[in-house]
């Protein structure tokens, strides 16, 4: 009988498999084209056959003698809620209170995952990713995102 040795590797694999199966069955509503004239849809239906084809071999090798044995740790609530949380109040609030305002909220947030946070460390992390992202973005790509909430804003 053969065993499962890393349950880690095993659970990894069947989500990969599902998200890759996932988005090349939605890729599949788009004309996929050929290799030569490319739809839109023919990056997505074969980065998510090869994701699938990724996490295949990962279950696969879950069972070999070879892999570590290693548990499926529990769920970390707090990092989950606050890293998922902080990007959806970034998503929601980027429009209406702009960059400067929406970015450190983001951070802020999701600095929350870590029991021990230094703020210090999440306000210097906040000012050059302010700084990062208004170069990146504003200045070189020439997004029209608002720097400042609408009411401030000139």
């Amino acid at each position: 009988m053969v065993r499962m040795r890393s349950r880690q590797d095993f659970w990894s694999g069947l989500l990969f498999i599902a998200l890759g199966a996932g988005f090349a069955f939605k890729a599949t509503s788009y004309p996929l084209g050929t290799a030569a004239q490319m739809g839109p849809g023919f990056l997505p239906f074969w980065l998510g056959l090869g994701l699938s084809g990724l996490g295949t071999l990962i279950a696969v090798l879950a069972f070999s003698p070879n892999s570590s044995i290693n548990p499926v740790s529990p769920i970390n609530w707090r990092a989950l809620v606050a890293i998922s949380g902080s990007v959806v109040i970034f998503g929601l609030t980027l429009r209406s209170m702009g960059l400067i305002v929406s970015l450190t909220l983001l951070i802020s947030a999701g600095s929350l995952a870590y029991r021990n946070v230094r703020w210090k460390a999440v306000a210097g992390n906040t000012v050059f990713l302010l700084l990062f992202s208004w170069l990146v973005f504003i200045k070189g790509l020439q997004l029209s995102v608002p720097l400042w909430p609408i009411w401030i804003a000139p």
